[in-house]
């Protein structure tokens, strides 16, 4: 999922997200986030608040 709010003012403030899914193997899972298509890693902040849930 890409979030993008200097291109969509509704995706400024909270946003959130629900991931589902079901790994059919013993498997890592990734979370990667990242500046995003402008690279700029001074200004792009992200944070998580519960709950985080894994299964």
């Amino acid at each position: 999922m890409l979030v993008s709010p200097a291109d969509h003012p509704g995706e400024r403030g909270k946003v959130a997200l629900l991931f589902e899914f079901t790994l059919r193997q013993d498997a890592e899972v990734e979370l990667l986030f990242d500046p995003g298509n402008r690279a700029r890693d001074t200004r792009d902040w992200m944070w998580l608040r519960g709950p985080l849930v894994i299964e």
